[in-house]
């Protein structure tokens, strides 16, 4: 896999809104948002949850942190 370079300005920034966008699916609106993204993707196979961890998982490679979004029941 090639690797990028960018700037940890930029990485920070770069987490910081994943991290925006994964509390905003895992809001008061996260049952419309899952439904529009069942019908965008066109089947059960790809759900909220995997999308909100996929967030997750990106925002701990840019910013190091404990993974707990991850790992901890209670930030899903």
């Amino acid at each position: 896999m090639a690797s990028v370079d960018i700037a940890a300005e930029d990485a920070i920034e770069f987490a910081e809104m994943l991290e925006f966008l994964r509390d905003w699916l895992g809001g008061q609106d996260s049952e419309l948002l899952a439904a529009s993204l069942r019908r965008f993707v066109g089947t059960d196979g790809y759900d909220l949850a995997e999308l909100r961890d996929g967030l997750a998982c990106f925002t701990l490679l840019l910013d190091g942190s404990d993974g707990a979004e991850l790992f901890d029941p209670e930030h899903r």
